[in-house]
């Protein structure tokens, strides 16, 4: 594989990992709003400290999980 066949491979597999773990949280909390999910993915993706440092912060900040 090329460098880029190799990088185009890398981001599709990230897109599909957000896709496969937005879809675990929509399963676990049917009743939330898409942005209880957006936080919750951050929350997943960077782990609570990290996303609350961030722009998402405010997403985050009432986030329950």
């Amino acid at each position: 594989m090329t460098p880029e066949q190799r990088l185009a491979l890398a981001a599709e597999m990230s897109d599909e990992i957000r896709a496969v773990t937005e879809s675990g949280i929509r399963h676990r909390h049917p009743d939330d709003s898409e942005d209880e999910i957006r936080a919750a993915l951050i929350v997943i993706l960077l782990g609570r400290d990290e996303a609350m440092r961030g722009r998402a912060r405010r997403a985050v900040a009432d986030c329950p999980r």
